[in-house]
């Protein structure tokens, strides 16, 4: 149960869109209040005072749109359950034949708050040692993963790439392919990888 709890808080929220979203609120609070709801509140509570049936019909309007606030609010919270599986923590892995090599842990975090539209957008984070790369992406349809990174570690390395990953059918490990410019050369190769799940 623990597990589960801890894994619906692996998002992140853009902070441009947290202080957007805060600025609106501070702009159209008081128009909202005073101009929207406190009307609309003390007109309804004229119209319950004068009949059995106005105060009747009024019962259930609020119960119509309570159930749609709830059913809005489970609809947003499975939408949240299935990000989380997708995300957490994997071990990563490069490989090059029948040679499988270690590279670090990576890192999935999604967004709770943006739309599913083209799919939905994660930050990345992959560490090894004194390596550690961040980056973002998509996850489309629920089983790609695409995005690009860069080394925020040690940025004179100047490592930076692109993948194309699949999540197989289990939902425990991404594979595919990642193209990635050589610190030491400037060439661009082409490798694959590997994030099982830890």
């Amino acid at each position: 149960m623990k597990k589960f709890v801890s894994s619906l808080f692996r998002f992140y929220v853009d902070l441009p869109l947290l202080a957007a979203f805060l600025l609106l609120i501070v702009i159209f609070r008081s128009a909202l209040l005073d101009h929207l709801l406190l009307p609309v509140a003390k007109q309804l509570s004229a119209a319950t005072s004068n009949s059995v049936g106005t105060t009747l019909l009024l019962g259930v309007i609020s119960n119509v749109l309570t159930a749609l606030l709830l059913a809005l609010l489970a609809l947003s919270f499975f939408r949240h359950l299935a990000r989380a599986r997708l995300s957490g923590e994997y071990n990563a892995f490069q490989i090059d034949g029948d040679i499988v090599t270690p590279y670090g842990k990576a890192t999935i975090l999604f967004s709770p708050l943006a739309p599913d539209r083209g799919g939905v957008p994660v930050k990345l984070r992959l560490e090894d040692g004194d390596m550690k790369l961040e980056g973002s992406g998509l996850i489309v349809n629920n089983r790609l993963l695409i995005g690009h990174y860069t080394e925020t570690g040690k940025p004179e390395r100047r490592r930076c790439g692109s993948f194309f990953y699949q999540l197989d059918g289990n939902g425990h490990t991404w594979q595919g392919q990642f193209l990635y410019i050589s610190p030491e050369t400037a060439e661009t190769i082409a490798g694959t990888g590997r994030w099982i799940r830890t």
